[in-house]
């Protein structure tokens, strides 16, 4: 009889054969496989007779035999066949976007027996990609925010094709210049000469008020110029650009997207900086981030610094971590703001990369009311004038929804208590922690376990007169016992107690501030020196004024 193979699989091969004529008598079919038990077939009506091996390996060779068997039991010959199952898929397929217009993919090999000689790699809408060779694909032209579809099949020295394994991903969003009349510490520019004047300058910080001017320039690796103190730009400390189109991993672990600098602090502390000096006087507007780019995992500091006095500053810990920074600043031509990375409390430098984004934008002074609930950000501390913290010396580093429908900073991972301040972002009066009522138009300041005040800072962008008029209230319904004040550049203005859910203190004062002076507001857990059930709503308004204080 002749045997022919029917389906192959991975795992699986099927044969099938004529069977044999009515005179024969023939009952059965017996099938044995590598020299195998006999595996017992029986005949049917069909012309075709077929059998399913299944649970075989993949890639590997069968010989199959078969033999009829009639009424009495009289066998015939076998009849021989050799097949070979397909490739396993490849597996563990891995994809990494890159950018805008790329997304690589990856997988791991086939094992050695399967005799894999090349992949073939299909993408969304296109033609097979032929003759690969390693186990990875740089798929690039891709357009951006647009989801692809990935397969990929094995392919044996004998030309026989896997099934597919499949993935899919979207490229990021298309990276945008920064508009007309905003400088870019990435675009406009990093600059192949460090010059002395220039707007923006590469170099190394050992003190608040030091800076030396990186000598040295070079490619630490293909794609990736860089500033530092050493010949040929290597680290550290370094300020660095990926010049490619793409985000590039260096060096094992950095992992730099094009739209940031990489900034490493050196063996002892000393921060790497950006500085960036103004050519006119007026308000600019900085905006932008710091992020841990090093895969084993980012611990530095990130600071901003005008004219030697700290302006910001706040901790990367971990690769994706990050902390961003919107503030107006007012500037004199030639006032200097560095942008410094130094290497965190753990007090080493090794696995430090961080990036850093800046934009600076010029902003006319401001006007209008300044509203401590409605300008409050989740996303950054500070954010324009306004900065939550801790006794108004250690911002809060952290932020998350404590509760559905409540955004909190605080020093403790995802916000949490205590001390915080928290904002109620679902418009109405809720109800949380079973005994919190906060209302919408009502920060929730709580002070921490021993007594530090909850605290919020708004820094006046101007010198000036502003009228700060608010209030205090006990938002805790098992009845809030805490002290508020409201500080001038640390000296206090005005104080009181808040006994009782209900209780309020309202204020209505003008204060005369100078550029960069702040005004603190603050609750602590009052004279029984207890801080649970103290949250204290606060709501305050900062509008500036011709009057004068009383």
């Amino acid at each position: 009889m002749q045997v022919n193979p029917n389906t192959i699989g991975d795992t699986y091969i099927g044969i099938q054969w004529n069977s044999n004529p009515a005179n024969q008598s023939i009952v059965s079919y017996n099938v044995r496989i590598n020299g195998g038990n006999l595996i017992n077939v029986p005949n049917t009506v069909s012309n075709v007779i077929g059998y399913v091996a299944n649970g075989l390996s993949p890639g590997t060779n069968y010989t199959f035999e078969v033999q009829s068997v009639n009424i009495l039991g009289v066998t015939s010959s076998f009849s021989t066949i050799t097949a070979t199952t397909l490739p396993s898929p490849p597996f563990n397929l891995q994809l990494s976007v890159v950018s805008s217009t790329q997304i690589n993919i990856s997988w791991s090999p086939n094992p050695a027996n399967q005799n894999v000689v090349s992949y073939i790699v299909q993408i969304t809408g296109g033609n097979p990609i032929t003759g690969i060779t390693s186990t990875s694909y740089s798929a690039t032209g891709l357009l951006p925010s647009t989801n692809y579809s990935f397969s990929v099949r094995a392919v044996t020295s004998t030309g026989a094709i896997s099934t597919p394994s499949g993935a899919s991903g979207t490229t990021l969003a298309a990276l945008t210049p920064p508009p007309a009349g905003v400088s870019n510490a990435v675009y406009d520019y990093f600059s192949t000469q460090n010059h002395q004047f220039s707007m923006w300058q590469y170099g190394v910080k050992s003190s608040a008020t030091s800076f030396t001017r990186y000598l040295h320039n070079g490619q630490v690796v293909n794609g990736v110029n860089a500033w530092s103190e050493n010949p040929g730009g290597i680290c550290c400390t370094m300020v660095a650009r990926n010049i490619t189109a793409a985000t590039l991993l260096y060096q094992g672990v950095i992992n730099q997207p094009i739209d940031m600098l990489n900034l490493h602090p050196g063996v002892n502390g000393e921060k790497a900086a950006v500085r960036w000096t103004a050519q006119v006087s007026g308000f600019v507007r900085l905006q932008g981030r710091f992020e841990g780019i090093d895969i084993a995992g980012t611990s530095s500091d990130g600071n901003i610094i005008k004219n030697g006095t700290s302006i910001w500053s706040n901790n990367i810990n971990g690769y994706g971590a990050k902390a961003n920074f919107d503030m107006v600043v007012q500037v004199n031509a030639g006032d200097v703001i560095d942008f410094a990375v130094g290497y965190g409390s753990n007090n080493t430098y090794y696995n430090d990369s961080t990036g850093v984004d800046i934009n600076i934008s010029p902003k006319l002074p401001p006007s209008g009311i300044y509203n401590a609930v409605n300008d409050f950000s989740t996303t950054s501390n500070s954010n324009g004038a306004w900065w939550y913290g801790e006794g108004g010396y250690k911002g809060y580093t952290d932020n998350g929804q404590i509760v559905n429908g409540v955004s909190a900073w605080s020093l403790n991972a995802s916000g949490r208590c205590c001390s915080m301040v928290a904002k109620n972002t679902t418009g109405s009066s809720l109800t949380y922690q079973g005994v919190i009522n906060q209302p919408p138009d009502m920060l929730n300041l709580h002070p921490g376990v021993y007594g530090e005040k909850a605290t919020v800072v708004w820094r006046s962008p101007v010198a000036g007169y502003f009228r700060v008029v608010g209030r205090f209230q006990g938002i805790d319904m098992a009845g809030t016992t805490s002290d508020v004040s409201i500080s001038h550049n640390g000296s206090v203005i005005w104080t009181n107690d808040i006994n009782g859910f209900g209780a309020t203190a309202a204020f209505d004062m003008v204060v005369q501030v100078g550029i960069g002076e702040g005004v603190a507001f603050e609750v602590g857990y009052g004279s029984n020196k207890t801080y649970y059930n103290d949250s204290t709503g606060l709501m305050v308004d900062i509008t500036p004024t011709t009057a004068r204080p009383i």
